[in-house]
């Protein structure tokens, strides 16, 4: 298995041309880094972007510390003569820079920004998101609503909240069929023509903009059907490519998270009670009430140990350095030699259910 992957999450912004998706962008990077430039704005309705752009966003954690986003400008959905290209080749050419992120599983949000002004919820408007979201299937969408600045909505976030419920935009956005998996209403347009400002009501707001790249909520990325009872334990693989699944059927199946394909590398006489993968992905240990605890390769899935532990196998553990399994079960915890399968160590107890080392794996709590 490949080493853990480090690549930025991506986020792409949609709307029509003039829905301040560049404005917004600057927002997510704000303040800029010393020698970066602002995505350019403007603050008319003829598009701005020519072509898709993606910008580095450092966004702060809640420990303070920045984690990367990659944050995608594109081409505006262009209406009549209005932008660069007309409606039809911005769509088509929109859709397929799509399609090529959520092939790949690199597409984790998408913005869709339209205008809060009256008139602004269309049945076509509604027509073109839905078609859209379609694209992206199990991707979250948030919709971003701007051009609030235009109403007058400057003077807090309070009154961004008002369009949204008291206004009745809500239920009439769910009427069309735009339902999302969050909103937020914004002020996003540069107080002048500089490209490089942005007022300070909208310097207010910009913590709860760089919010949204993280606290869309959960969804399913995929599902896996396959076990015939339920499913008792399950783990990552180091290199986050794989889920291993232990279940009720008593069989192990260890699944792509990319293709959804899935191996059947063995399993136990009875019910599964924990799986746990080696540090470097190529083992996993298995334990389970039939009294074994067992370790497989998975490229051969071949049993490579199955080790007594006498009792129900209630977890188990791989130490930090792979060189020793630990497991937990009715009356016992031991600690097994992965290279000689002998036990180390060995202690009876009873009413123990879980187990864990430390990082160094110095110590092991049960």
């Amino acid at each position: 298995m490949a080493s853990k992957s480090t690549q930025p999450k991506n986020v792409i912004i949609i709307g029509h041309s003039g829905m301040g998706k560049s404005s917004l962008i600057n927002m997510l990077r704000h303040p800029l880094s010393v020698g970066d430039s602002p995505a350019r704005c403007s603050n008319d309705t003829v598009g701005c972007t020519r072509e898709e752009k993606a910008y580095e966003c450092n966004l702060p954690r809640p420990n303070g510390q920045p984690y990367k986003v990659m944050v995608h400008d594109t081409v505006g959905l262009e209406e009549e003569r209005w932008g660069f290209l007309p409606a039809s080749a911005a769509k088509k050419r929109l859709k397929k820079y799509l399609k090529s992120y959520v092939k790949e599983n690199k597409l984790h949000l998408l913005l869709y920004c339209m205008s809060g002004q009256r008139g602004g919820q269309k049945k076509a408007q509604a027509k073109n998101y839905k078609e859209f979201k379609s694209v992206v299937g199990n991707v979250p969408v948030v919709l971003v609503i701007t051009k609030l600045d235009l109403l007058n909505y400057t003077t807090g976030s309070a009154f961004l909240d008002d369009w949204w419920s008291s206004k009745g935009n809500q239920r009439v956005l769910q009427e069309l069929g735009m339902e999302s998996a969050d909103h937020i209403c914004v002020i996003s347009f540069p107080k002048d023509n500089s490209n490089g400002t942005i007022f300070d009501d909208c310097q207010a707001r910009c913590s709860d903009i760089q919010m949204l790249p993280k606290s869309s909520p959960l969804r399913p990325h995929r599902v896996f059907e396959r076990h015939a009872d339920w499913v008792s334990s399950l783990a990552f693989s180091p290199d986050e490519t794989h889920i291993a699944t232990g279940s009720g059927d008593g069989t192990v199946l260890i699944w792509n998270l990319q293709t959804g394909a899935h191996t059947d590398i063995g399993g136990h006489t009875g019910f599964i009670r924990s799986v746990s993968f080696s540090p470097d992905g190529q083992r996993i240990a298995t334990g389970g009430y039939d009294g074994r605890v067992c370790i497989w390769d998975i490229s051969s899935r071949t049993l490579l140990f199955a080790l007594s532990a006498e009792h129900d196998s209630r977890a188990v553990s791989f130490s930090p350095d792979g060189h020793q399994v630990a497991s937990v079960g009715d009356g016992s915890v031991k600690i097994w030699d992965t290279t000689t399968s002998s036990t180390s160590h060995s202690l009876n107890d009873r009413g123990h259910w879980t187990l864990a080392y430390t990082p160094d794996g110095s110590m092991l709590a049960c």
